[in-house]
């Protein structure tokens, strides 16, 4: 495809700087809907190509490489222009869109359906999967709280390959010597949580020598930061923002008392420069996403331990657990020159294997089948220093937890968000109660720009 003679200059100079590392395999393309056992192409069937693009974490781009050739020998007629993306994935994006020049298939996180379905940057995939012959097998193996994440207006776009699912990771030597027991269920959100947290934290004096827990980026950023909000932040079925709520602002004004008034939860101030206070034993307790595992393992190093517990439980929703959940997947791009070779694409990427090259041999967040979960679990405790102990406290999280609010707002409440509860949680000059009323004009404001 001629990019050029589609995109403005500027368009065309931002694509070309578009830092990538490619490679080129050639495949070849089943009928449609041929289920997870794909069979052989007849040979005469002419040859098509699908571009595919990815981002994340550099090291995804080796295990592409290793899988593609899978894809090859099985259809043999599909060409695949494979790249990994290292610059701005959104710019990227935005660019290609602007130019007619989508990937075939592409990486997609999951809380963005709706509105790249809403600008028209995705295909449907319900037509394919309503021809795949182990339909009903596949839709059953997705996560129920991701399943609202894949569709938009009862369309199917989206085929999860991971989920990420938020807990607690601790310093045991810090619970045992402020003698906090592991508990048997979640704590209390309003009266246990921040108790754990006081007795975890030490001072000497005024000087706070370790902090009883740090809520870190997720405190204001992503949408990871609405986990604190027991009553969430928008009714997605009728398009409405319900922050301002009693709930959370009990929440909040909690949250602001223990980091300015009792000083157990570190300020900006507070946080040492390009110091680990958690690795280096200054911190007790933070926040644990998933995708961390390996990370963590290998900050800590040998002889240094560490566990996870999880999130309170919902103090508005009995039996529901704080985290939020989503995760990211495939796609199918408008631009695709041959979409019946992209669906194929995305179907052999979709297979349990797969996810067990993705997801499994690296520890990386959670399987987007719940069939291959065991597999995800049984691997983390096994490999390496087989920590955190209680790993399986994600799982709990992601079948007890909430879903990130599935709005084609979405980008747009994630980048004003951290300036709008900002007064409250990083200044801590206004209380909830005041402020909630005006941030619920506002997000609500940027939800009416979205309305079809």
């Amino acid at each position: 495809m001629d990019t050029k003679s589609r995109l403005s200059r500027r368009q065309f100079l931002q694509f070309a700087t578009v830092a990538v590392a490619g490679v080129t395999l050639a495949a070849c393309a089943p009928a449609t809907g041929t289920g997870e056992q794909s069979g052989q192409s007849s040979p005469g069937q002419a040859s098509t190509t699908v571009r595919f693009m990815t981002n994340d974490v550099g090291w995804r781009e080796e295990r592409y490489r290793s899988i593609l050739p899978q894809f090859k020998e099985a259809f043999p007629n599909i060409e695949v222009e494979y790249t990994h993306v290292t610059s701005d994935w959104e710019q990227s994006l935005t660019t290609w869109a602007a130019g007619g020049t989508l990937p075939g298939v592409f990486y997609s996180r999951t809380q963005k359906t709706a509105s790249r379905a809403r600008l028209n940057w995705i295909k449907p995939l319900t037509p394919y999967l309503d021809a795949d012959p182990e339909r009903d097998a596949l839709l059953d193996d997705f996560w129920p709280i991701q399943v609202p994440q894949l569709q938009y207006k009862n369309d199917w776009y989206i085929i999860p390959e991971n989920i990420s699912s938020i807990t607690l990771k601790f310093r045991p030597e810090a619970f045992e010597e402020a003698g906090v027991p592991y508990p048997d269920a979640p704590w209390g959100y309003y009266d246990e949580f921040p108790d754990v947290i006081r007795q975890l934290t030490k001072k000497e004096g005024d000087q706070v020598t370790r902090w009883g827990f740090d809520p870190a980026w997720m405190l204001t950023a992503s949408g990871f930061a609405w986990l604190w909000l027991p009553a969430g932040i928008v009714d997605t079925e009728n398009n409405r923002c319900i922050i301002d709520h009693p709930e959370n602002a009990q929440a909040l004004n909690m949250l602001q008392d223990l980091k300015f008034k009792e000083r157990v939860i570190p300020r900006t101030e507070d946080l040492p420069e390009g110091v680990d206070l958690f690795t280096s034993s200054q911190l007790a307790m933070t926040v644990a996403g998933v995708w961390e595992i390996t990370a963590v393992r290998d900050r800590l190093g040998e002889g240094n331990s560490w566990d996870v517990v999880s999130l309170p439980d919902n103090p508005a929703e009995e039996g529901q657990n704080l985290s939020i959940n989503y995760g990211a997947g495939y796609a199918l791009g408008r631009d695709a020159a041959d979409p019946d070779a992209a669906w194929n694409l995305i179907r052999f990427l979709s297979r349990p294997e797969m996810q067990q090259v993705f997801i499994v041999e690296d520890n990386w967040a959670l399987p987007g089948r719940k069939s291959v979960v065991n597999a995800w679990l049984e691997h983390v405790l096994n490999s390496g220093s087989g920590e955190p102990e209680h790993a399986a406290k994600w799982i709990d999280a992601l079948e007890r937890g909430r879903s990130v609010p599935v709005t084609p707002a979405e980008k747009e409440m994630e980048d004003q968000y951290p300036n709008l509860i900002g007064p409250i949680l990083v200044t801590g000059e206004a209380r909830a109660e005041e402020m909630l009323p005006q941030i619920q004009q506002e997000i609500q404001a940027i939800l009416d720009k979205y309305l079809d």
